[in-house]
């Protein structure tokens, strides 16, 4: 089926504060989709128009049937983080698309504390990245929230199956932390898990 288009024109987006990586829609986007009955999460396409958006044009987000105020999208801002994205933000045109499960996800973490707090928790990051996180693609910088407050900030790296721009995080994705020792230390093997859906918060 071709990608159903949300709107018209491009939607501004707008930065807000937040503790995961799903975005919220304003209620004019979320009308159309109650009338075809498909409100309970969505992977969105967006095209960029505008503002300073780097080279990437264009990025999959998540939405988990969050609902903002006014006419703009919001983007949490890890989300806007993670995607490059700064001020003005631009505007994009919005699309429904359908990505496929993830079956493994390779991630590295971006610094040797990063790995520290995962290696110090096994099993934990897996389940908060299912938790805060829904769309994969290699190269993306993800920042974890964890539950003392802290954040790990970890860098995608292979996603299988193969050959797909973009994958769904979904329970059962095995995920693979690579190994990010000090210097001086022996590298430990990598930390693989199984992603489980934890109570969201």
């Amino acid at each position: 089926d071709p990608p159903m288009m949300l709107s018209d024109q491009p939607v501004a987006l707008e930065a807000v504060s937040g503790r995961t990586s799903f975005v919220g829609l304003p209620a004019w986007l979320v009308s159309p989709l109650i009338e075809e009955g498909n409100v309970s999460s969505l992977v969105l396409g967006l095209d960029f128009v505008g503002g300073d958006v780097g080279e990437e044009r264009h990025a999959y987000v998540a939405w988990m049937g969050d609902v903002s105020p006014g006419r703009a999208i919001s983007l949490p801002s890890l989300l806007v983080e993670a995607l490059d994205l700064h001020a003005p933000l631009p505007a994009a045109w919005v699309r429904v698309v359908r990505l496929e499960s993830a079956t493994r996800v390779n991630v590295e973490p971006a610094s040797e504390d990063d790995w520290e707090a995962i290696s110090a928790q096994p099993g934990y990051i897996e389940g908060e990245l299912l938790n805060q996180l829904c769309v994969v693609s290699a190269g993306l910088r993800v920042t974890v929230c964890l539950h003392n407050a802290s954040i790990v900030r970890l860098r995608v790296g292979e996603i299988e199956p193969s050959g797909h721009e973009a994958l769904r995080l979904v329970p059962g994705t095995e995920v693979v932390v690579a190994p990010r020792p000090r210097p001086s230390a022996r590298a430990p093997p990598p930390v693989a898990g199984t992603a489980v859906a934890p109570e969201r918060r």
